[in-house]
């Protein structure tokens, strides 16, 4: 079922070429864009014959991957069809991590979980400087005394190995933080990380969410993009801090900030990673 959707969607974006071709040399963007789609296209049609070639059983990893692929195609559908300028660059290094993970697919699916248990009381010696430093000049500042602190981006950049992940931790378990933000939820990179997979962890862990009316196999049905506005909606006049661990370099990003509210002062997503964002500050 995925792979059809995702065929289908892929012929959507062929359509949109075919009535869409550029008309003279004022519309250079328009001749560039074209050329990017058709390049997603291509990555796209590759990873249907990946697929097909590995005979690849529609499961949980794999729906998750073209629950993806189906979520860009119809985003660029989407922007081009408002002529909005898209990040193709940053759509092709997420689709390309996809299709290199896809090849891998079946080869070693042991580890493809990360410890999320971050909620344990720890006191690291080494820390707590830092950690001080951080919450007053990056997470919260001046946002309990100030209405004019908007949502911000944090990025902890370093080597492995460096303690990105405990000063993350403290920071996410501090007691003023979590007085301070209504929401907080923790997501550590995986072996197959999905923007999908990303979405179902954050609802599963927002307070109040009504573990009642969906399991994880309802969500896990769900498309990414009900995911994205699922929540969105949860998190909407809400406080909150996200700490994504370990983020991938490839992960587009920006696709994972637009599920998130912004309007509610001092919000805060923080990334831990090796490599350098576009979105956020560095703190090293």
């Amino acid at each position: 079922m995925s792979e059809a959707l995702l065929l289908s969607v892929i012929q959507e974006l062929d359509d949109y070429l075919e009535n869409n071709p550029p008309r003279g040399k004022e519309h250079l963007y328009q001749i560039w864009a074209n050329r990017e789609m058709e390049r997603v296209i291509k990555e796209m049609r590759e990873i249907v014959d990946i697929v097909r070639d590995k005979k690849l059983e529609e499961g949980r990893i794999l729906n998750f991957f073209l629950s993806d692929l189906i979520y860009m195609a119809n985003y660029i559908l989407f922007l081009s069809k408002y002529n909005r300028y898209i990040y193709y660059k940053s759509i092709l290094s997420w689709i390309g991590e996809i299709k290199k993970q896809m090849l891998k697919l079946g080869d070693d699916e042991s580890n493809m979980r990360s410890s999320e248990n971050v909620d344990d009381d720890v006191d690291v010696v080494g820390f707590k400087e830092e950690v001080e430093m951080l919450i007053h000049t990056r997470i919260i500042g001046k946002a309990l005394e100030s209405k004019k602190s908007m949502f911000k981006t944090v990025v902890i950049k370093g080597m492995s190995g460096s303690g990105k992940t405990t000063l993350a931790r403290e920071i996410y378990n501090h007691p003023t933080v979590k007085k301070h933000f209504e929401r907080r939820a923790w997501v550590s990179n995986s072996t197959h990380i999905t923007l999908k997979e990303l979405f179902i962890k954050l609802i599963q862990q927002v307070k109040d969410y009504p573990k009642n009316r969906y399991t994880s196999t309802s969500l896990e049905n769900m498309s990414t993009q009900r995911l994205q506005g699922m929540v969105c909606q949860l998190l909407q006049g809400k406080r909150y801090l996200i700490v994504l661990d370990d983020v991938p370099k490839q992960m587009h990003l920006k696709s994972f900030l637009n599920a998130l509210p912004k309007e509610i002062q001092a919000s805060r997503c923080l990334f831990t990673s090796h490599m350098r964002h576009i979105y956020g500050h560095r703190c090293t």
